[in-house]
């Protein structure tokens, strides 16, 4: 659980009503990551959607028979990493690391499916950002 208050923090979930914003952290968790590791591996289940805290990030592209190539390093706080959540077949797309100690909210897709699903409303403006 992770407290309402680090939630609203996040500009993705900025403006959500309040039951909402209880629901999701109370569903979700922080993790405080050291230095070097894998957060997301490219074709792996998108079990869960990842949000920047604090550090950095650094995405990947995978050739077949080639090393990773750095696409891009993500230092801003709130930063939307795993998005294949939203999206069929629900694998993630690229490789995601970390080099420095870092945190990372993360949120399983069951929530945020629930909330799409039972919220017409809501579901749309978060799927809209």
């Amino acid at each position: 659980m992770t407290p309402v208050e680090q939630v609203v923090q996040i500009p993705f979930f900025q403006g959500l009503p309040a039951e909402a914003l209880r629901e999701l952290a109370a569903e979700s968790t922080v993790l405080e990551l050291d230095r070097g590791g894998t957060l997301i591996s490219q074709h792996a289940a998108a079990e869960h959607v990842f949000f920047l805290i604090s550090g950095a990030v650094q995405s990947y592209i995978r050739f077949h028979g080639v090393d990773d190539l750095l696409v891009g390093t993500i230092r801003e706080p709130g930063a939307l990493l795993g998005w294949s959540v939203f999206r069929q077949p629900h694998r993630y797309t690229a490789p995601v690391r970390w080099e420095e100690e870092c945190r990372v909210l993360r949120l399983p897709r069951e929530i945020i499916m629930k909330l799409v699903e039972t919220q017409p409303r809501l579901g749309y403006l978060l799927l809209k950002r």
